[in-house]
């Protein structure tokens, strides 16, 4: 089963389909863990672009419900922390961003697997990718990488 998604740039004089992602459950019968979101975030006269995937962990119970927490997690972190500037984030701003929703990713995926019997081992894998102007900012935990 393959998911895809794909975003379109909102302002005038963006380049439309900016991004977009595919998810494969690749061979063998494992199930596919994954999750992903591909979003913009508003700030000022630009948009931020955003990526996000995240791959449960198979091998222990709960790793697709740990891949979904991680993207909302941190879409949810990234989206209130960075929206509605008037200017662009400076890279310290971006770096601190980054930080905090990962561990947030963390903290939900935690007290998630704390809370769901059999589910206590809970992991993902996760890679978020932030366009801001004309730099590309990725950061990834686990084996799960960005290929430019």
């Amino acid at each position: 089963m393959e998911t895809r998604h794909k975003t379109n740039a909102r302002r005038t004089g963006a380049h439309p389909d900016i991004f977009g992602v595919l998810s494969s459950a690749g061979a063998g019968s494992k199930p596919n863990e994954d999750a992903c979101n591909v979003f913009s975030i508003g700030c000022g006269d630009h948009d931020l672009y955003v990526a996000i995937a995240a791959d449960g962990v198979t091998s222990t119970n709960g790793g697709a419900q740990a891949a979904q927490l991680a993207v909302s997690s941190v879409k949810q972190v990234l989206t209130s922390t960075l929206s509605g500037r008037s200017e662009l984030p400076s890279h310290v701003e971006v770096r601190r961003a980054v930080d905090d929703a990962v561990a947030y990713a963390e903290y939900s995926i935690k007290m998630a697997a704390q809370n769901a019997p059999g589910q206590q081992e809970m992991s993902t894998t996760l890679v978020v990718a932030l366009v801001v102007g004309r730099i590309l900012y990725v950061a990834h935990i686990g084996d799960s990488r960005a290929y430019l």
